[in-house]
């Protein structure tokens, strides 16, 4: 009799600004369409919405995409991201945020002070935090 392996599992938040390349991120790495991505107007809608990827018959990644921050909107959008983080980590270890990652847009003229304090707050917090520069391949002239 085959004995059945036990499945592994990591949970992974993925925040940042809306059009920060969060869902062109997913698809990279799990190198398929598995978000759906777009230019200009926020494509996930407000919330934070879990899904299961398996990289196979034993490894799951919970991902759990945000919709985008916008500067309008930061205390509503930092409040629900916080309570998200405190609800996973009442729970089991199993259950925690194993990886926080934060996307930037690399052809962003800059990072807003309330995403740095942002990203200061997450790591004083203890959280396992990924800063990841999304669209480098784009490439940004400037005339100078």
């Amino acid at each position: 009799m085959e004995e059945k392996k036990e499945e592994l599992s990591t949970n992974v938040l993925i925040i940042g600004k809306s059009g920060a390349g969060k869902s062109s991120l997913l698809n990279y790495l799990f190198d398929q369409k598995i978000q759906e991505t777009g230019v200009g107007a926020p494509v996930t809608e407000k919330g934070i919405f879990p899904n299961e990827y398996y990289l196979d018959e034993n490894t799951v990644i919970n991902v759990y995409d945000t919709w985008g921050l916008e500067a309008d909107k930061a205390d509503e959008w930092k409040e629900l991201v916080e309570n998200e983080i405190r609800t996973h980590e009442a729970g089991a270890l199993k259950d925690w945020f194993h990886t926080v990652i934060y996307c930037i847009n690399a052809n962003s003229d800059r990072i807003e002070d309330f995403e740095i304090e942002f990203i200061s707050t997450l790591l004083h917090d203890g959280n396992n935090l990924v800063v990841v520069l999304t669209h480098c391949d784009l490439g940004k002239t400037r005339n100078t």
